[in-house]
Order: structure tokens, then C-alpha cells, then sequence
């Protein structure tokens, strides 16, 4: 297996990427099951809108060119010290507008939302810093790390979360591990890359930067806005319950993207940076969507027919309300393979202009039939919605895909 990795880098990443979501994905569906049989559906859903908040709030200020690292064919840390520079004065953009957030919260009263805030956001701005020393080292061939990565999420998530809620402290038990992984993974990366992020980076021209980084910025914030646009939505017509039991079934349903999601993101992008050409990049993309796709339709028979026994079995009974949100999502998996392939295939082609648009337009769509009076509020028919979106901008970016073949 050692002479194989040696010789096969494209094998080589996704084994290690892999590894390290096997053991982050493991560990955490682990972690998050026993935090769900201490802690509260509600804990569960002020967490979550806190987390959506905080990404809506920080969208306009979400600008980065780590994917620019990530592709750079030669002189990547240059471009990684022009980066930095411009990721510094996002930081502070970011932590002022988080303060901002906070006040507001702590001026209403709603004290573990605004602490909530406050202990996920700071960690939140400050994480473009060690998100450039890790894209920098996978636009290298280096996901080694990110298993370490995932072991000390892992560590502290289980050594604080855990008996900060047998302590009876809520949805702190998941916001307070954050500022401890942000640091533990400045040490990490730091120590690993060479890099630093506290020497006075070059001074880059802005207009250049702008104009580079603008659709950067703006696919970027499209794609989070829509991970995160039907919670504020739920959050606000429904009840932190409902939230809560949503949340849940969006991240545990779609186990088989959790488990192969490195055939469809970094270590891939960079894998179709070393194909001959187009159709060993073809080539590449029809091979990894033979196995996401495989994985996702047998995601979907579990969660579909054996909803009903696996929630309260795995979870507890207080999720039993969750059941029909786990079968309205077994099809996530499937949304985010097809949505995925071809955006790895535009993301190595640095079609950056595609992804924007399609994902904004699909932003756009998703937010109208979310907006929809039998929609509104409704956590099941809000799951199907947000799948069709997926599905319809899939579709849109295969085409993209395959008009340049």
C-alpha cells in the first residue's frame, strides 16, 4: 500500500482526505449522538440559527483567493503571502461585523444566542488564516494533515463538549469547543506548512485583488447562503424545536456524501490539475460519480425504509419527531453528487464566472420556493425544496461541464 501511495498522488490524496473524513465523520456522528441524548432539541436549533446568522451576517465580507492558491500551477506560496494580505483585512471586516451581531443579541436579552454568537463567530472570521495554510498544502498534494486535523477536532470536541453538557450548560457544550479547535489548528498548520500568518504579509494592489476576487466572493457566498438560507427561514416561521429535528436529519442523512465527499472536493479538483487533458479529466469525474452516486442511492433505500426504527435507536426518543425529516432527506446525497461532480470539474477549470451565476440563480430559486405559503414553515416540504434546487442547478452546471468538452 506504501509503494502504491508513493507513486499514485492522486490516490495518495483521496486516501489520506478520506481517512481524515472517515475519521472526523465517524467520531463526530459518535460525539453527536451522545451530545443528542444529553442536550435538547432546542439547544440543538438555537445552535443552528446562531450558525446561520453568523454565515448570512459575515456573506458580504466572505471574500477569499484561497481557491487561487489551491490552483496555482507554479509559485503558489507567492500567491499564498498575496492571499494572506487580503485575507487579514477580511478578518478584522468580519470581526466587526460579528461584534455587531453580538450587541444586537445581548441588547435584546437573548443571552445563549448572543454568547453563542460570540463563541463560534471570532473563531469563525479568524478561520481564513488557517484555511490558506491548508489549501496551500492540498494545492501541494499534502492531506496528511487534515487527518490530524480531524483528530484534534475530534479530541477536543469529545474532552470539552461532552462534559460540558453532562454539566447541564445546553447549546454551550457546542459552541465552547470552537475557540480551542481554531487554536489547536493554528498550531497545526503553522507548524506543518512553515507558513505564517502573523509576519506582515506583502502589500498586494487592491484593484487587482478586487476584480479577481469578486466572483470568488460571490460563488462563495451563494453556495453558503444556500446551506444555510432554509434554517433562517425555519428558524423564523417555525420554532427552535423544528429547527432543531431539521438540523438533525440535514447533517446525518446524507451519510454516504459525508463518507465519499473527497471524490467531490479538494483532492479531486487538484487530481484533475495533474490529468493529461480533458478526457483523463472525463475520465476522472465518471469514475468518482460511478461511486458517489452507487453510495448515495443505497443512503437513500436505509434512511427511506428504516427511518423509523434507526432515529430513536441511534438518537433517542426525544428525535422521534425527526423521522419524517430523515426520510424527506435520504435523497440529499444524491442532490449533492450530482450538484458536486461538475462544480469539481468548473472549480479545476477556474470557471469561476459558471459557478456564480448558477449557484446565485439556484440561491434565487431556492429562496421562492422556500418563501411559498404551503412552504413556509413546513420542515418536510422545506427538504424537498432545498433538494430540488440542488437538483435543478446540477443540472445547469453539467451543461457548463460539457459545453467546453
Amino acid at each position: 500500500m506504501r509503494r502504491q501511495l508513493g507513486a499514485r498522488p492522486t490516490l495518495r490524496s483521496h486516501f489520506w482526505q478520506s481517512l481524515a473524513n472517515y475519521a472526523q465523520q465517524f467520531f463526530g456522528l459518535a460525539i453527536g449522538v451522545v451530545l443528542a441524548r444529553l442536550l435538547h432539541p432546542e439547544d440543538f436549533g438555537v445552535f443552528a440559527y446562531a450558525s446561520s446568522l453568523l454565515v448570512l451576517a459575515v456573506l458580504p465580507a466572505n471574500w477569499s483567493l484561497g481557491q487561487d492558491v489551491l490552483t496555482a500551477s507554479t509559485n503558489r506560496r507567492h500567491v499564498y503571502r498575496e492571499a494572506l494580505a487580503f485575507a487579514w483585512k477580511i478578518v478584522w471586516i468580519k470581526a466587526l461585523i460579528i461584534t455587531g451581531l453580538f450587541s444586537w443579541f445581548l441588547w435584546r436579552r437573548e443571552f445563549p444566542l448572543a454568547f453563542t454568537i460570540a463563541l463560534c463567530g471570532y473563531p469563525m472570521a479568524a478561520q481564513d488564516l488557517v484555511g490558506l495554510m491548508r489549501i496551500c498544502l492540498e494545492g501541494e498534494g499534502n492531506f496528511k494533515v487534515n487527518l490530524y486535523s480531524a483528530l484534534l477536532t475530534i479530541g477536543f470536541s469529545l474532552t470539552l463538549g461532552i462534559p460540558l453538557a453532562l454539566l447541564g450548560l445546553g447549546v454551550y457544550a457546542l459552541a465552547l469547543p470552537a475557540p480551542v479547535i481554531w487554536i489547536a489548528q493554528l498550531i497545526l498548520y503553522k507548524k506543518i506548512s512553515g507558513l505564517s500568518v502573523w509576519a506582515v504579509p506583502m502589500r498586494s494592489p487592491l484593484t487587482t485583488t478586487i476584480s479577481r476576487g469578486f466572483v470568488l466572493w460571490l460563488s462563495s457566498a451563494a453556495e453558503q447562503a444556500l446551506s444555510r438560507v432554509d434554517k433562517i427561514f425555519l428558524g423564523h416561521f417555525g420554532s427552535t424545536e423544528a429547527l432543531g429535528n431539521y438540523n438533525r436529519a440535514f447533517n446525518y442523512a446524507p451519510l454516504s456524501h459525508l463518507v465519499l465527499n473527497s471524490l467531490v472536493a479538494n483532492p479531486t479538483v487538484s487530481a484533475l490539475g495533474r490529468c493529461a487533458n480533458n478526457t483523463a479529466r472525463f475520465r476522472l469525474i465518471a469514475r468518482s460519480g460511478a461511486i458517489v452516486v452507487g453510495g448515495s442511492l443505497l443512503n437513500f433505500m436505509v434512511w427511506w425504509f428504516f427511518a423509523d426504527p434507526l432515529v430513536p435507536w441511534i438518537f433517542g426518543s426525544q428525535w422521534t419527531e425527526a423521522i419524517p425529516l430523515f426520510r424527506a432527506f435520504a435523497s440529499l446525497s444524491f442532490a449533492y453528487a450530482v450538484f458536486y461532480l461538475p462544480t469539481t470539474f468548473l472549480l479545476n477549470q477556474r470557471r469561476y464566472a459558471v459557478l456564480a451565476i448558477v449557484r446565485l440563480v439556484g440561491l434565487c430559486l431556492m429562496i421562492g420556493l422556500l418563501l411559498l405559503p404551503e412552504n413556509r414553515g413546513d420542515a418536510v416540504r422545506m427538504a424537498y425544496a432545498v433538494q430540488l434546487s440542488f437538483l435543478i442547478m446540477a443540472a445547469a452546471l453539467s451543461v457548463a461541464a460539457l459545453w467546453k468538452k
